[in-house]
């Protein structure tokens, strides 16, 4: 069997003001892995990698309604050529942004608090993926290639 040993720090900040909420978020996450399984069947070079995640996201929004949020994302590994392909490696960097609107999020809004509908947009852009910018799969395939939108409509009842 394999094992993952996971370490994690994670730490948020709130400040709320009336018309004005702003929210700050970070986690780190280390990860420890022996790979007895995957390593003894040939589907890893290494028999212990690593791996190390930082993500950071700062929101904002304006009167429970509007809302646009920052992020950005790093992954960082061991190189490992059988385990992750290509480069072998698992590097991979980026950033996103998403706007919301939520046309009954304050407390006077219709139907409250049972009226939650929240419609967004996000877009989530790669720098580095799989440890390269180019190229990323050996067909041609660039990081920036694997960017994504995003759009969608959340119901909570």
């Amino acid at each position: 069997a394999d094992n993952y040993r996971d370490f994690g720090v994670d730490s948020s900040y709130l400040y709320a003001d009336g018309d004005h909420v702003i929210t700050v978020d970070g986690l780190y996450v280390h990860e420890s892995q022996k790979l007895d399984a995957t390593w003894g069947g040939g589907g890893s070079d290494n028999l212990h990698n690593t791996l190390q995640s930082l993500n950071l996201k700062g929101s904002y929004w304006y009167r429970h309604t509007y809302g646009v949020t920052l992020a950005s994302f790093v992954y960082n590994g061991s190189k490992d050529a059988t385990l992750y392909g290509n480069d072998g490696s698992p590097n991979t960097q980026g950033e996103s942004i998403e706007l919301d609107y939520s046309p009954f999020g304050q407390s006077t809004s219709w139907h409250q608090p049972w009226a939650n509908v929240r419609l967004g947009l996000q877009y989530t852009y790669f720098n580095r993926f799989s440890g390269r910018v180019h190229d990323v799969d050996g067909a041609g395939r660039n990081a920036k290639d694997n960017n994504t939108l995003y759009c969608y409509v959340w119901l909570a009842i």
